[in-house]
């Protein structure tokens, strides 16, 4: 889906909940940017022929997990997961915060959804990057009636299988790979600068551009403090996003 020509960013108003970086097997989100650790951890993953696979995630609550309102326990999320930090996390994550704005309509199976991703880094009250990103849900407790509405889905020409905390992950590594790439410019415009003195450079970043469509069992939002499980499969192709630099 395309962003607003204006410069704005859709959805303003929606709940805004707060995620952090971490692997594409661990969800961990502050609902609305406060209160106590929603975590959602991948148990499982069911192939689907032809359309990639589904991935079954368990939800919980964890109380004592932050430092202060916004800044991860790393121990104690450990603690209460069962989980190591190298299972959670991954590769070392840049200090970024990410929101995620959702308006949701329910469908036949599921939900049809739109999604921003909002990403700041840190101490900026700017944002570096914003995405928009469709969904659709189903939700579906019979993972064989799952599989054939999942099959009888069209999904986009070379699309990105993977679920909610997959997106994360994915922009994680794009804002990385981003960073590396700004400074090695800045290292190679540094060391010409003697032959560009008096001249003006304007560094401008690629455009993103990606749609998502996500099938999913389960939504964690509709009781946060029970445990739930279910299934998620994400697929993503071409659309527009704009990149802020």
């Amino acid at each position: 889906l395309p962003l607003p020509a204006n410069g704005g960013i859709p959805l303003e108003g929606k709940r805004e909940d707060m995620y952090f970086p971490a692997s594409s097997s661990a969800g961990l989100k502050l609902r609305n940017g406060t209160g106590k650790l929603e975590v959602k951890l991948r148990t499982g993953i069911i192939e689907i022929q032809s359309h990639g696979f589904a991935e079954k995630w368990s939800k919980r609550v964890c109380g004592g997990c932050l430092i202060g309102e916004q800044t991860l326990d790393i121990e104690a999320v450990e603690r209460n997961t069962g989980w190591k930090k190298e299972a959670l996390f991954g590769n070392p994550s840049p200090d970024i915060r990410i929101y995620v704005r959702k308006k949701r309509s329910r469908t036949s199976y599921g939900e049809d959804t739109d999604c921003i991703f909002i990403v700041y880094k840190a101490n900026e009250a700017s944002p570096s990057l914003v995405e928009r990103w469709q969904s659709v849900s189903v939700e579906i407790g019979n993972v064989e009636m799952l599989k054939q509405v999942v099959e009888r889905t069209v999904l986009p020409q070379d699309a990105l299988v993977t679920g909610y905390p997959g997106m994360i992950a994915n922009i994680v590594g794009r804002v990385m790979q981003l960073r590396a790439s700004q400074a090695q410019e800045e290292a190679s415009f540094s060391q010409m600068r003697p032959v560009l003195a008096g001249a003006e450079c304007q560094l401008q970043s690629p455009l993103h551009k990606e749609l998502g469509e996500v099938i999913a069992e389960g939504d964690i939002s509709t009781n946060p403090d029970a445990s739930a499980s279910g299934l998620l499969k994400m697929v993503h192709s071409s659309s527009s996003v704009d990149d802020f630099v």
